[in-house]
């Protein structure tokens, strides 16, 4: 891991306490490193060039797998790599990337250690040095790098976060002393809370908040807003947005009761072995008949047309398999389909099983349970670790934050699971977001199984409809 640290750095013992708070502050950062890294080694070179790049000259190397070596097992070295401090990665952790720009062994200073080197614009001297206690040196090298400098600004440099700079406003309290105007949250008087902000920054997010501010409402003469239908703590979060641009909600933690790719394997294993029982559990549970075995290239609707387990068994399997609605048009990795498999190994009962399921797709019951949707549909949500996202994002439907609202949605696409697939779909449905609604739509038709669910009735009758059109291809 990376990261930047202050500590107190005494120059000296200080004799009083006075003199002990006193001691300056060094500021520390741990460096990653990525490239051509050197190897092990001590006596070297360093020098800095330009605040930016370090380069590391020659010493003695020390092997890798020991910590304790012997003179014998340690190599003096004349090679020469550069480290690239203004490197980032993704997440912007502090790195240094490194590259090997003169190999040991070529044209150039010999191999040594203890010597003396300092940096020059883009040139490095070194004098002096050698291999202790065979020889010494008192020649002078100029190691010219003939780098072409350009001006490199990493996203630490401050001012360079314009978010984190706004984020000074909200978060500190010689900020918060600036505010102006004060935004209520929550109907009920206890649970209401009162966040101080700044109508500036807040016009200047929302049109919500512009239109109430700088129009002629009453609010912009009392410096209060009231949004009593908002969640205080979903609103901290649309707040914390609105001043640095990022949606402070946690990555989705995946429950691990029923992992989805466990059930899965599950199925598997009960089909392989013709375990009727495990196999109706299985898909109870949700597991995908059309689920792919990544070791062979044969899917759970292949295994039945193989040999290996009774035919009246893999019979009834495929029965089941179909029921759950099963893909038995799927081919395997050698393009042969179920039905040419089990001609190609004679089984006749799986045959007139596959025969039957090609010419009889299994109805969707989409007319079941409910019409129309539930007054009340967010007390149909399961998954309760979804409710944060879906309070910001009712949030940013009030207020018009349309990036806010894209931000939950791209929050949710990532926490989409087997067990809350219908839960996605109704927020994907009822807050319009049209991109998740996709996703959800692309899930249903890879896992065409999902509509037997119970929850699958729970739906809209048009949702409903539209689902089962796309698993159709319609």
């Amino acid at each position: 891991e990376t990261e930047a640290r202050k500590v107190q750095a005494p120059l000296s013992n200080p004799a009083s306490t006075t003199e002990q708070a006193s001691a300056p502050l060094v500021e520390v950062a741990w460096y990653s490193l990525r490239g051509q890294v050197p190897s092990r080694r001590f006596c070297h070179g360093m020098a800095l060039l330009a605040d930016r790049w370090i380069l590391v000259f020659g010493g003695t190397e020390v092997p890798q797998n020991t910590d304790e070596s012997t003179s014998s097992d340690m190599h003096t070295l004349n090679d020469c790599f550069m480290m690239d401090l203004f490197h980032r990665d993704a997440d912007t952790s502090a790195l240094a990337l490194c590259r090997q720009v003169a190999p040991r062994g070529r044209s150039g200073p010999k191999i040594r250690n203890g010597f003396s080197m300092v940096s020059l614009g883009t040139k490095l001297v070194v004098y002096g040095g050698g291999i202790y206690p065979e020889v010494y040196y008192n020649d002078t090298w100029v190691l010219d790098l003939h780098l072409q400098p350009d001006v490199s600004i990493t996203p630490d440099v401050p001012g360079a976060n314009l978010g984190a700079d706004f984020g000074w406003l909200l978060e500190s309290d010689e900020g918060l002393s600036l505010s102006d105007v004060v935004v209520n949250v929550g109907g009920a008087t206890a649970s209401c809370r009162h966040f101080p902000a700044h109508r500036a920054v807040l016009c200047s997010r929302s049109d919500y908040f512009r239109a109430l501010l700088v129009g002629g409402f009453a609010e912009a003469s009392q410096g209060q807003v009231s949004l009593p239908s908002c969640n205080p703590e979903a609103f901290e979060t649309v707040l914390l947005y609105m001043y640095t641009g990022r949606l402070a909600l946690q990555p989705h933690q995946i429950e691990q009761q029923v992992d989805d790719t466990a059930v899965d394997l599950d199925l598997l294993q009960a089909v392989k072995t013709g375990n009727l029982a495990a196999a109706t559990h299985a898909l109870a549970c949700g597991a995908d008949p059309n689920f792919l075995d990544s070791t062979t290239g044969l899917r759970v609707v292949h295994l039945p047309c193989m040999p290996g387990v009774p035919e009246d068994v893999s019979g009834q399997i495929v029965t089941l398999l179909w029921t759950a609605n099963a893909d038995f048009s799927i081919a395997a990795a050698n393009g042969a389909a179920p039905a040419r498999l089990a001609a190609a190994h004679g089984r006749k009962v799986v045959m007139a099983a596959l025969v039957k399921a090609l010419r009889e797709t299994p109805c969707f019951s989409i007319n079941e349970v409910y019409d129309e949707a539930p007054e009340d549909w967010k007390s149909l949500l399961e998954d309760s670790s979804l409710e944060p996202a879906l309070n910001v994002l009712d949030i940013a439907d009030q207020l018009g934050l349309t990036h806010l609202g894209l931000l939950c949605e791209q929050w949710l696409a990532r926490a989409l699971r087997r067990a809350n697939i219908f839960d996605l779909l109704r927020i994907s449905d009822e807050f319009h977001c049209m991109q998740l609604r996709l996703i959800c739509f692309h899930y249903f038709k890879r896992h065409r199984h999902c509509c037997k669910a119970a929850a699958f009735k729970s739906l809209p009758k048009e949702l409903r409809e539209e689902i089962v059109w796309s698993c159709q291809g319609v």
